[in-house]
């Protein structure tokens, strides 16, 4: 599924706009191949916060123009992702981490995480969805520094802690969470200490709800600051894949990429941009039934 994002790069912590980039997209776009669409090709959903509240619109003629505004909670900073029959609007309430289930439209379930501590003023949920296997990832930053996670399996709460490692050197930012179709494991990336980190997040549903979570992995140098948050994808071959805004004292601001496959974090791609600001809060996103040299864009 694509996405797009604000190209405002002061809008992350402090806009309320349906597409500012604070780390993770707000607008997601539906495959035709999908259920949900009400048009020949494809859905635009929309989700975002003002006035206090989540709002939700959709569009099927590629944003043209848009359904009425509609209410969906209370509460700020909103992540969408979108299933073949429903999408989920994850979002800061009070006190909480909340998500909500859209179907046609409209709400039709919220999912709480009761989450204990409030998420840090400037973090907002991201959320990932296993489609076939109705399962839902939600993930956030915490006022302590560390990243919250939680997991549904058909819309039921399965389990809620903390990413081990996250956070263990500096404050974890701007987390950004995908999901490859064809498996039970959800990449995340974040930033943390001027640097880029990525683990995986596997399940299984098989005879009750286990999850398995790896150890973080650096896949950037120490010797930039990562200003922006990360964007993560799948290619179509499984493979996860990572894009961010750099900076250093030579080059000034830039994107950088690296991807992951067979096991192995490749080299990292850098591209430059005159003047140093024209690059920031890159989106990269996974394209399905293609070759393997196209499935990323």
């Amino acid at each position: 599924k694509g996405h797009l994002t604000s190209t405002d790069m002061f809008s992350s912590s402090t806009s309320e706009c349906g597409t500012c980039p604070n780390s993770q997209r707000k607008l997601d776009w539906i495959e035709t191949q999908t259920g949900i669409q009400t048009g020949s090709d494809g859905l635009y959903q929309l989700a975002y916060s003002a006035g206090g509240a989540i709002w939700y619109s959709h569009s099927t003629d590629h944003g043209v123009t848009w359904t009425p505004e509609y209410f969906v909670d209370y509460g700020s900073k909103p992540s969408i992702v979108a299933g073949s029959t429903a999408s989920y609007v994850s979002y800061i309430n009070y006190d909480d981490v909340a998500t909500a289930k859209m179907t046609q439209g409209r709400r039709t379930a919220g999912l709480s995480t009761n989450s204990i501590e409030l998420p840090w003023a400037e973090g907002a949920p991201v959320n990932a969805l296993n489609d076939q296997d109705e399962v839902l990832a939600v993930v956030w930053e915490k006022d302590n520094g560390h990243l919250g996670y939680a997991m549904y399996w058909k819309d039921v709460l399965q389990d809620l802690g903390e990413i081990p490692g996250a956070g263990s050197q500096s404050r974890a930012e701007r987390p950004t969470i995908s999901h490859f179709s064809a498996a039970s494991t959800f990449g995340l990336a974040w930033r943390e200490n001027g640097a880029i980190f990525y683990t995986n997040i596997s399940y299984s549903n098989k005879g009750g709800f286990i999850v398995w979570i790896s150890p973080p992995t650096v896949i950037s140098n120490y010797w930039h600051t990562a200003q922006q948050a990360p964007s993560i994808t799948y290619d179509s071959q499984g493979n996860p894949a990572i894009a961010w805004t750099a900076t250093d004292q030579v080059f000034g601001t830039y994107i950088s990429f690296r991807q992951c496959i067979g096991g192995n974090w490749g080299t990292m791609a850098s591209m430059l941009a005159a003047p140093p600001d024209a690059y920031w809060a890159p989106s990269v996103s996974g394209v399905s039934n293609v070759g393997p040299e196209e499935g990323l864009r």
